[in-house]
Parts: structure tokens; sequence; C-alpha cells
């Protein structure tokens, strides 16, 4: 399938539209657009929005000739979606500014990395970080809405949000490590239900939604990279008691501090 073949084995360094640094500006552009959603919702949404689909589909189209030329539109598409709707869904003045610097540095960082992504570890991890990121807005987003601050959704749309922003996360991450579509294709409808449950466990935790937000993003991209290292052979021993020793340590750490309801 040639939507998810992987990638070349030396593409390019730098696109035809330029180089990766030169694209990194427009983190500013998104940055001032986010700025005016805060100050003007309607049409700021409006604008946020539509850039979050044409910017990344303009991407993919001035580098269709490259593979996967939809890995590097895609991630930025899923992180500029879910962190506009987190903020969407966020009425603190001071979460709403944090979540618009962090979602601005990272879309500049991304298009500084993203072009060099299967020759730079570094930009593996940056785009590790950036779906383990999409997860917790997603989840903030859902959780939002799941337990009534806004439009109270059933449950079974609640199930559907959250399987669908798993798999898209997952095989962001997975194609971004060098995994083939061939190895873990048969195993999506298992992160869709992982993600349903995970959503359905997540909204029963009398904890705000943050809490399980940061829960839900922990676990899941433990998992992403527990499956890539045992697809790629890079499994080292040792590796498994310092994944759960990380992900057991954050999340004691988040519901130790956290305010019961």
């Amino acid at each position: 399938m040639i939507l998810f073949r992987p990638m070349s084995a030396a593409p390019p360094t730098r696109l035809s539209f330029g180089t990766a640094g030169s694209l990194a500006w427009l983190g500013l552009v998104w940055l001032a657009i986010l700025w005016w959603t805060v100050a003007s919702p309607r049409p700021g949404l409006l604008v946020a929005a539509i850039v979050s689909v044409l910017g990344p589909g303009i991407l993919w189209w001035r580098q269709r000739q490259y593979s996967p030329a939809w890995l590097w539109p895609a991630t930025i598409a899923f992180f500029m979606t879910t962190s506009l709707a987190a903020l969407s869904v966020t009425s603190s003045l001071v979460w709403q500014y944090g979540l618009i610097t962090v979602s601005a540095a990272f879309v500049g960082l991304e298009l500084d990395h993203q072009p060099r992504l299967d020759r730079l570890p570094q930009s593996r991890r940056l785009t590790m970080l950036i779906v383990a990121l999409g997860l917790f807005f997603g989840w903030l987003t859902l959780l939002s809405f799941g337990v009534g601050i806004f439009l109270p959704l059933a449950w079974g749309w609640l199930v559907v949000g959250g399987a669908v922003v798993t798999v898209v996360a997952a095989i962001i991450a997975w194609v971004a490590a060098g995994v083939p579509w061939t190895t873990f294709r048969k195993i999506v409808p298992l992160v869709s239900l992982l993600g349903g449950l995970f959503m359905v466990g997540t909204w029963w935790l009398p904890t705000p939604v943050h809490v399980g937000s940061i829960v839900a993003a922990t676990a899941l991209t433990l998992w992403f990279q527990t499956c890539r290292h045992v697809w790629l052979g890079t499994w080292e021993s040792g590796r498994g008691r310092r994944y759960l020793l990380t992900a057991g340590s954050l999340i004691g750490l988040v519901l130790g501090t956290a305010r019961w309801i």
C-alpha cells in the first residue's frame, strides 16, 4: 500500500520549497492566530480551523513526491487540531496562554525538524513528544465535553472520539519511527479498542479533566514506544523497568497531588 510504504533509504535532506529553518517562523503566525482566538473567539476559531487544515494540506501538496508524503503534514495537522480544540474548551487565562505558547513552539519545532525525520533521532523524539501532547489535548477536549462543562456528549461519542484520537496518534508515532504499515495494520482495531477503554476509565476518575488527560497520554505514549522497540528489534534489557518506573512515577505523582472530587 503506497500510502504507508516505508521511507526511502536516502531521501533529500531539504524539501523543494526551502530549508526547514525557513518554515519555523510559521510557528509565530500560529501563535498570533491562537492569540486572536482568545481575544475574538468566533472569528479566531474559524480562521484557526481553516489554517489547521489548509496549512498541512499545502505542505502535503508541495512535498507529495517524497515518501511518505502524508506523515509531516498529518503530524502538524493532528497537533494543531487537538491544541485548538483544547484551547476552545479552556476557560483559565493561565491555561490558555500556556497552551498557546506550547502549541506555537512545537509547531515551529516540527517545521524545523520534520523534513529530516528519517535521519535525525531527535526529530523522531520530537514527533513522539508532539504525539503525546496531542493525546493530552485530545483527552482534555473530550473529557471537558463528556463531564458536561460545555456540550454533554453521549457515552458512545466519547468512546469513538477516544478511539479515533488514539488510532491517529499511534499511526503517526509508529510510521515516524520507521515501523512498516504491514507490521501493525492488523492491530489497529485493538488500538481503537484500547483508546475507547482509556476514555471510559479516565472519564470515571473523580478528578479534574487534566488529570485523566495526563494519565491517558502517559500510558498510551509508553505503550506506543514499547510496541515500536519490539517491532524494530531494539528492545533492551531493563527498558521495561525504566518505562514502568517512568510511567508509574508520573501517574502516581499526578494522582497523588490531584484534587479529588
